[in-house]
Order: structure tokens, then C-alpha cells, then sequence
């Protein structure tokens, strides 16, 4: 288990070094590098925090969803800060650009989110061996797919938070 966690810390850092390289490679700034690199451990530190509140241990099941969700995170994390420097190139200030952007994307990272938690649906059906050994995931699992596709965009201007799809 120790050598596990070892290697998915050393593969986690491999990731997070070669995600910053690439942004800063084909961005040429700084900020979203940091923005990167910062937010691949805050999440997995916060994950780690969040299993451990629910009572769930570090196991194959939650290095895995780790892994899957550090993927995710790059990937929604690299389209919001092109379309970010998409509003910036078009003349907006920096605090409209970021709100432009995130509410431009809300909807396509909603369905991706939702896609990915609907490939996970079959997990319910399982019988038999299968079953057994997956119930300690699949017992949280209808919450924490709440929580993954609820996710909502916060608009400070308007005072309200935006519904991905309205």
C-alpha cells in the first residue's frame, strides 16, 4: 500500500511539472502555470481531507478516482484558461475576462462532468464477487455524483449564482 501511495505521489508530481510546462510552452505566461500547478495538490490535499471526513480510506478504488479526477481537473482547468485568454485578447479587463469565460464553459464542463459520472452508472448493477468488494464505493457514490455535477458558476456582479443550462 505504502509503495502505492509513493507511486501515485511520484506520478502526481510528473503530471503536475509536465501540465506547467506544457501551459507555460504553448501560453507564455506565468499566471496560468501557477494557477495550474497550485490547484493539482490543493485538490488532491482537499480530496484527501473530504475521504477522510466521509470515512472512506485510501484504497485501489480512491487512488484511482484521485487519479481520474486530477485528469479532469487539468483538462477543465486548460480549456478555462484558453477561453480566458481567448476574452483577454478580445480588449475585456481581467475580472470580466475571468467571469466571461468561466460562464462560457459552464455548460460544456456540466455535460462532460455528467458524462463522465454516467460511465459509472453501471457500478450500481454490479452482482455477485463484484459487488461485494465495490460496496464501500458505491455506497457514498450517489452523493459525491451530486456533488461533482452540481457544480455551479458564481457571478459576484450579479449577485446570484448562474444554474449550468439556464
Amino acid at each position: 500500500m505504502r509503495a502505492s501511495i509513493n507511486g501515485v505521489l511520484r506520478e502526481g508530481l510528473t503530471a503536475a511539472a509536465l501540465t506547467a510546462a506544457m501551459i507555460l510552452l504553448f501560453l507564455g505566461d506565468w499566471r496560468p502555470t501557477i494557477v495550474i500547478s497550485i490547484s493539482i495538490p490543493l485538490s488532491i490535499f482537499v480530496s484527501v481531507l473530504l475521504l477522510s471526513a466521509l470515512g472512506e480510506t485510501i484504497n485501489i478504488m480512491t487512488l484511482g478516482g484521485l487519479a481520474l479526477a486530477v485528469g479532469i481537473l487539468v483538462d477543465d482547468a486548460t480549456v478555462e484558461i484558453e477561453n480566458i485568454e481567448r476574452n483577454l485578447a478580445q480588449g475585456k479587463e481581467m475580472r470580466r475576462a475571468i467571469l466571461d469565460g468561466a460562464s462560457q464553459i459552464a455548460v460544456p464542463a456540466f455535460v462532460s462532468t455528467l458524462s463522465i459520472c454516467i460511465v459509472f452508472v453501471p457500478m450500481f448493477f454490479l452482482a455477485g464477487v463484484a459487488a461485494i468488494s465495490s460496496y464501500r464505493w458505491r455506497k457514498p457514490c450517489a452523493s459525491r455524483c451530486w456533488l461533482l455535477t452540481s457544480c455551479r458558476d458564481f457571478d459576484p456582479d450579479a449577485g446570484d449564482v448562474h444554474h449550468a443550462g439556464t
